[in-house]
C-alpha cells in the first residue's frame, strides 16, 4: 500500500511511476528518525537505516519513488527483474496515511499474492456449497478414506468440522505461508 497518485498509469504499477515519474509531494504521515532527525515518510531512516518514530501529523512530503524502490531491492537482494509487478494505491484512505514498506510489496509480487484495500490477502471460496464428496473426486484409497473416519464407499456426506478445498486454493496458501516466511527472514 504505497500511494503513487496517477503516475502508475491505470494499472497503478509502481514499477512505471518510478520510471515516468519518480520523484512528486505528496500528503503523508511524518516519521522522525531518532538517529539523524531526517523526516520521512517511511518506517526505517533511508539515511541511516534506523527505526523512525511516528509524528501522528499528516504532512506533505516529497517521494523519491526510484530511490526507494532501488533501497527496498537492494535489502531483500532482488534484482529489479525478479519483480514482476508491483502495484500501489493512488492514495491512502486510512486517518492516519502510514505508508507499507515497498519490500512487503515486493516480496508479495514474488510470490504471486494480490492484495485488497484493506492490507489483506484472500482467498475466496464462499460459493462453494459442498455437502458431499466422491472419493474418486478426492484421488483417496480406501485406507485414507478410512483413516479420517468416513465409511469405505464412493459418496460420503462431508462431516461439519472438514473442509475441502481446491488444489489452487492449497497452491495459492502455500505463496502466502513462502511470502510469510520471506517477511520474517529478509525484511
Amino acid at each position: 500500500m504505497f500511494p503513487i497518485l496517477n503516475y502508475g498509469d491505470n494499472r497503478r504499477s509502481i514499477l512505471n511511476a518510478a520510471k515516468n515519474k519518480s520523484e512528486y509531494a505528496i500528503e503523508l504521515n511524518e516519521r522522525i528518525c531518532k538517529n539523524c532527525g531526517n523526516e520521512t515518510p517511511l518506517t526505517v531512516c533511508e539515511n541511516c537505516g534506523s527505526v523512525t518514530y511516528n509524528q501522528k501529523k499528516i504532512k506533505k512530503m516529497n517521494i523519491d519513488l526510484s530511490a526507494i524502490l532501488e533501497r527496498a531491492e537492494s535489502r531483500l537482494n532482488i534484482k529489479p527483474e525478479q519483480v514482476k509487478d508491483l502495484k500501489g494505491v493512488k492514495k491512502l484512505m486510512s486517518k492516519n496515511s502510514a505508508v507499507e514498506p515497498l519490500e512487503k510489496g515486493i516480496l508479495r509480487s514474488i510470490h504471486n499474492i494480490s492484495i485488497n484495500k484493506d492490507g489483506t490477502c484472500r482467498y475466496d471460496m464462499s460459493d462453494i456449497p459442498i455437502t458431499h464428496f466422491k472419493k474418486s473426486e478426492l484421488n483417496l484409497s480406501s485406507e485414507q478414506l478410512v483413516g479420517l473416519g468416513y465409511p469405505d464407499q464412493e459418496l460420503n456426506e462431508i462431516y461439519p468440522q472438514d473442509i475441502i478445498i481446491p488444489e489452487d486454493s492449497a497452491k495459492y496458501l502455500l505463496n502466502v505461508a513462502n511470502f510469510v516466511d520471506d517477511m520474517l527472514v529478509r525484511y
